[in-house]
């Protein structure tokens, strides 16, 4: 670098790389890549492009990890580039493991997009102490959500195409997470008429404080089921295909008022 005193002052970065003409990236590329995730002040790192469909190696030859505590992998291409969408046809494959847990003891936010994701299963419990975690467009291909980190988690958000992929992750993650909750989107296009994550009988959710649904099915059981688990919520919000509310402090209300309040 020709300004080294500018290196402590780098403390985000986004490297989203693209074919251009059709070339990969070269060994030369990949050097100039790491030395940028290799610089020592580093708490925020947003991986996309190619870079995406290799994370798992740059990110486990990181350096100074131990400083980071955001991390952004995003596998979009962009519909314009035709080079890269001929290369990568499918989306590109995150495996995550007890290697990548332990690389990065300081990580709080974690946000992946775009990405078939494989979760292996720790052999002890989840090192990570994630407070944020936001999953878009990923499809889990083989493990469980929980493995990744659970019981510290303050925010989770979800925006999926199919609430089938997901329902098991979301229940799963709720029984665990009843103690630090305090805020929880979900999002999907496609949800059967009878799901229903919270029609299950959920261990109390006291911390929870905000809820917000978008296309996921939602009825008279499930508020009934929110009035019995979510004692504390203040903010819900809930938009469907022909109706959207929204209310504060609104679990006060009876089933029945809450029904005719949002017309279900």
């Amino acid at each position: 670098m020709h300004n080294p005193h500018l290196i402590p002052l780098v403390q985000s970065i986004h490297l989203r790389p693209w074919y251009i003409h059709g070339r990969a990236i070269t060994a030369a590329d990949a050097d100039s890549i790491r030395f940028l995730l290799n610089l020592p002040c580093l708490t925020s790192v947003t991986l996309g492009g190619q870079v995406a469909a290799a994370a798992e190696g740059f990110l486990l030859r990181m350096s100074n990890a131990h400083a980071l505590s955001e991390l952004n992998i995003d596998g979009n291409i962009p519909s314009w580039d035709f080079h890269c969408s001929l290369y990568l046809n499918a989306p590109p494959t995150l495996y995550w493991d007890e290697r990548i847990a332990l690389k990065f003891p300081n990580l709080r936010k974690l946000r992946l997009s775009n990405l078939e994701l494989l979760i292996a299963e720790p052999t002890t419990a989840p090192s990570l102490r994630l407070t944020d975690l936001s999953l878009n467009g990923v499809t889990i291909t083989h493990g469980s959500l929980h493995h990744i980190s659970w019981d510290t988690l303050g925010h989770l958000s979800i925006a999926a195409d199919n609430a089938d992929d997901w329902d098991e992750h979301i229940r799963f993650m709720l029984h665990r997470s009843t103690d630090n909750l305090k805020a929880f989107s979900y999002e999907v296009s496609d949800s059967r008429m009878d799901s229903g994550i919270f029609h299950d009988e959920l261990s109390p959710l006291l911390s929870l404080r905000e809820l917000h649904l978008r296309g996921v099915n939602v009825d008279s059981f499930t508020l009934e089921s929110l009035q019995r688990q979510c004692h504390n919520l203040e903010r819900l919000s809930y938009t469907g295909v022909s109706q959207r509310y929204h209310a504060r402090n609104g679990l006060g209300l009876s089933s029945q008022e809450l029904c005719r309040a949002y017309g279900i």
